[in-house]
């Protein structure tokens, strides 16, 4: 469980000050809002790329505010994969487990290679996979952690339309699968509607709006001017 609690934090001259919030193993709580107001900053700061100034970040029962990033045990998927261009898709998915010198590495890229689809790319490197692939790698590489949180910051965008259908759908499967906490950074109000559990609306580095996906997709329709 992702829990966290009188969040705020100061970039420059912009103000991130947000409400406790908490995401649930095995759900997906969707942050929306237009650009600028507050979304990757909010996710880097979970992730301990940029300061925070006061509060508390919770995976499970650690409080990892002060913690460096490689010792939080959270998850990164970027807009863009981030692979490691000089290294197969099977190095990119293995290097992680190789970090925490782990010995099933071999067994544990096999099991998400497959469960990603994308076994026959094991040797390829990513300037030779699609756009859609690559986000599957870095699916993978988040998962195969083994961590109880992932962060994802718009990982559908660059996506087409048939693509990112189906790959959060396979998202929705893992979260569920995993019982991982996931927090994911969106401007897409369908892909947010498709698999979220719980949506947060960020303005201008506050806290606009928080509850259910059922309650936010009814409150869409009652300011529906077709409603």
């Amino acid at each position: 469980m992702l829990s966290v609690s009188n969040l705020k934090s100061r970039v420059g001259s912009f103000e991130l000050a947000v409400d406790d919030f908490t995401v649930p193993s095995g759900e997906l709580l969707s942050v929306l809002g237009v650009s600028g107001s507050g979304k990757s900053t909010l996710l880097n700061v979970l992730a301990g790329f940029l300061p925070m100034v006061s509060g508390t970040i919770n995976v499970g029962e650690t409080n990892v505010a002060d913690l460096r990033p490689e010792h939080r045990k959270i998850g990164v998927v970027f807009q863009r994969a981030a692979l490691f261009p000089h290294l197969s898709v099977r190095q990119n998915i293995e290097f992680p487990l190789k970090v925490q010198k782990r010995s099933d590495f071999d067994e544990q890229v096999q099991v998400w290679l497959r469960r990603l689809g994308i076994e026959e790319l094991d040797k390829r490197l990513p300037h030779e996979i699609s756009e859609g692939q690559a986000q599957r790698v870095a699916i993978a590489r988040a998962f195969i952690t083994g961590f109880s949180t992932i962060l994802m910051d718009e990982p559908f965008s660059a996506l087409d339309t048939e693509t990112r259908a189906s790959l959060r759908d396979e998202l929705r499967t893992l979260v569920t699968e995993t019982q991982c906490s996931v927090l994911m950074v969106s401007h897409h109000l369908e892909d947010a509607k498709a698999i979220s559990d719980s949506v947060m609306i960020l303005n201008q580095g506050r806290t606009q709006w928080q509850g259910s996906v059922t309650d936010w997709d009814q409150s869409l329709r009652q300011q529906s001017p077709t409603s």
